[in-house]
Parts: structure tokens; C-alpha cells; sequence
């Protein structure tokens, strides 16, 4: 489960603006009555070689996950690049959308959404370019 909280306006009860500071500077030092298991649990993990060795296991386990998905997302944008320089290269001959569909073995919506974003970079239709304008544009339709 992940909790946010807004650790820079304070509460209405002063056990939770305890808690909030206390979340903000994690020292293992703390003394408290209100949350005792909390600043255990936090000296366990800055101080004590198991505390320590656990929290590098973890991290590191975030971060191969974080390589490995950004490793994925590479591949596929370079992928959509590859794809988008292919329909430039030949919307620049003057093919159609459904030709190129065809000539790439690609679905039509998908070789139409490109030549809609590139159809602003006409003539030259700059790969980059286009990959940008249909980056903006799934921004826009995911903020809504």
C-alpha cells in the first residue's frame, strides 16, 4: 500500500503532527510514547547490519526493476521510431496510409494515427518531429 501525506501544513490532532515531523526526519534518536514501534522499526533499518543489509536488498531490487522497465521502454520507443521513420520515408514517395499499411504489414489505424501527426512536418517529415507531436498528443489524451 503506498500513503501520501502533506508533510508541510499541519493537522488538526498533534498526535499526527508528531507523526508527520517525525515521517519528515526519521531520526533514529526519537523518544516517544505515541509511536514507539514506528522509531523501532526506523533504528532497526538505519542501524543494525540486518536493518541495513535489508534495506539494500530492497533497494536494489528497485532499482533492477527500474532498469529492467526502462530497458523496455526503450525497446519500444525505439521500435515506434524505427516505425515512424519508415512512414515519413514514405509519405515523402507520396504513398497513401493504406499503402504504407500494407507495404509495412502494419494495422491502418496505427500507420494513420503516425501520418496524422506528421501530417504538420510536410514535406520533409522529420522522424523526430513526429514522434514528439504524437508524444504531446498521448499526454493531452491522457490528462484529458
Amino acid at each position: 500500500h503506498e500513503i501520501y501525506a502533506n508533510l508541510e501544513y499541519p493537522c488538526e490532532s498533534e498526535e499526527i503532527n508528531e507523526l508527520l515531523s517525525y515521517m519528515k526526519k526519521s531520526d533514529s534518536r526519537y523518544q516517544t510514547d505515541l509511536f514507539p514501534n514506528v522509531v523501532k522499526k526506523v533504528r532497526f533499518f538505519k542501524e543494525k547490519k540486518e536493518g541495513v543489509e535489508s534495506m539494500c536488498k530492497i533497494l536494489e531490487e528497485e532499482r533492477r526493476q527500474g532498469i529492467e522497465l526502462g530497458i523496455e521502454w526503450g525497446i519500444e520507443q525505439g521500435i515506434e521510431v524505427k516505425l515512424v521513420s519508415q512512414v515519413c520515408k514514405k509519405l515523402i514517395k507520396g504513398k497513401t496510409p493504406a499503402e504504407i499499411a500494407e507495404d509495412l504489414e502494419e494495422e491502418i489505424p496505427v500507420i494513420a494515427e503516425i501520418c496524422d501527426a506528421a501530417s504538420g512536418f510536410a514535406p520533409d517529415y522529420d522522424a523526430q518531429k513526429v514522434c514528439q507531436k504524437m508524444l504531446e498528443r498521448r499526454k493531452e489524451a491522457a490528462i484529458g
